[in-house]
């Protein structure tokens, strides 16, 4: 399988702040879980979903409540499940968190 990767900008909402002023872990790790499942999906042209079965975050300093972009990338595509891991940076490069993940591949759901 080519390379495959795709970036996801987000602009997290001062609702998303921890008390210190901060996007609180979870978000993090919903921005980083999206665009790591996005890229997989993407990937196979649409053509499967990705729940995640599990996924690891390592929180490298605190995320702003500012644009960031998180890049998915497939590591591994098998026949049930994929591998993938990801990255959260400001726009100038620094390094917020990254994680891996395992998901499933399920057949995108058609009209009936």
């Amino acid at each position: 399988m080519a390379e495959a990767w795709a970036e996801v900008a987000f602009s997290p909402r001062p609702e998303f702040a921890n008390p210190a002023g901060h996007v609180q872990g979870g978000f993090v790790c919903a921005m980083l879980d999206d665009a790591m499942g996005f890229t997989a999906s993407i990937s196979q042209r649409f053509a499967i979903l990705v729940p995640t079965l599990q996924v690891c975050v390592s929180y490298l300093r605190p995320t702003p409540v500012a644009r960031v972009i998180a890049r998915g990338e497939v590591l591994r595509m098998g026949s049930a499940t994929a591998h993938l891991q990801g990255a959260l940076r400001l726009p100038d490069g620094t390094r917020l968190a990254t994680a891996t993940a395992t998901a499933a591949l399920r057949p995108f759901p058609r009209p009936a």
